[in-house]
């Protein structure tokens, strides 16, 4: 997969245009589209209204993944409240033949450009996906 205008750095955040996008702190998960007949997928974050993101740059944050190819889900906990799926845990990489894992990740350095991407959320969802492509968009 190429990522195209970003980095995946220290498990938790993305770097776009030299900021360090804190997606576990400073941002909460909103929702995802899977558009089947472009074989896009789209993740969206809004800034986090807390005190402790109100100096963060952006408002919004987009990730979008074009000819996806692989795309895996695993469900929440059911026993954790909803307010826990806004949360990532981590963002990481996995082998690609690793597709029935859905726990954990490989760091960057660990990775190369056919690994899989891994987004795991405190309510217990994860999703896995590989394109052939992803980019980030914000919204200041």
């Amino acid at each position: 997969m190429r990522l195209e205008n970003f980095k995946i750095i220290d498990s938790i955040a993305i770097e776009y245009g030299g900021y360090y996008l804190d997606l576990h702190n400073n941002f909460n998960f909103v929702g995802l589209v899977y558009d089947v007949p472009r074989q896009r997928i789209e993740l969206e974050w809004n800034k986090n209204l807390g005190e402790w993101s109100r100096n963060e740059r952006y408002e919004k944050i987009k990730l979008t993944f074009d000819a996806v190819s692989v795309f895996c889900v695993r469900a929440r906990d059911q026993a954790k409240p909803f307010s826990e799926d806004e949360c990532l845990s981590y963002i990481g990489y996995l082998h690609p033949d690793d597709m029935d894992v859905m726990d954990g990740f490989l760091p960057v350095g660990q990775s190369s450009d056919d690994y899989h991407v891994i987004l795991g959320f405190e309510g217990g969802l994860v999703i896995k996906l590989y394109s052939r492509i992803a980019r980030v968009e914000v919204l200041c």
